[in-house]
Parts: structure tokens; sequence; C-alpha cells
């Protein structure tokens, strides 16, 4: 595992990590999904971003979610619907999983949870 520590700032700078809070929790959602999905990138779509960034979901809650789900379901076309309780709130995450890599289709909040 990489620590942020290890890391010389230029390097940090390479990966496009600027040494603040918010690129800590992309580093730590990058490492949770490096244990869960071992050799396999996570690709986000812009669908996905634009959601995120709409409901206010980080990548770190999106790797938590995928990696310790509350309920895993089945959907379209081999995707699949991961469910986290966070807070108050649900999220759902649908995702394919690829042969070299997890692509993110989608990311939400809901008021209500799994059927």
């Amino acid at each position: 595992m990489i620590c942020r520590n290890e890391l010389p700032r230029d390097k940090l700078r390479g990966i496009g990590l600027r040494g603040n809070k918010s690129s800590l929790y992309c580093l730590q959602a990058a490492r949770i999904c490096a244990i869960v999905f071992p050799m396999k990138t996570v690709k986000y779509t812009r669908h996905a971003k634009n959601r995120m960034r709409l409901h206010g979901i980080n990548e770190s809650d999106v790797a938590l979610a995928l990696d310790n789900p509350d309920l895993t379901e089945s959907s379209l076309e081999e995707r699949k619907n991961v469910w986290k309780k966070i807070s108050d709130r649900y999220l759902r995450v649908t995702y394919k999983e690829e042969k070299d890599r997890i692509l993110i289709i989608t990311a939400v909040k809901k008021k209500k949870g799994w059927r």
C-alpha cells in the first residue's frame, strides 16, 4: 500500500493530488478499491460524476459501498446495484464489472432504501 506520507510532493502532483483534505479522501478511496477489486481500475462515467456532484457523494463513499455493501442486487445488462446506508440516506451505486476495470454507471442518494 502506498501511504500519502511516503510519496514526495512532486509525485503527489503527478497523480493529481495537491495535499488537501479532499485529495486524501480520493487516495483512501483508491486504496479501498484496490483491496476490493485487485488489479482493476475504477472508471467513472460522466453521468456518474454528474450525479455524485449533484447528490454530494465523494469517491470514498462509493468505495465504502463497493467494499462493504448492505445489499447487493443484480440490475440490467450485467450491472449490479450495491446499497449502503450513510447517515439518514441510502447510497445506491450501479456498476459493471469488466475484464480489467470497474465501471461506475451512477451513484445516487435516496430517502428510501431497497425494497
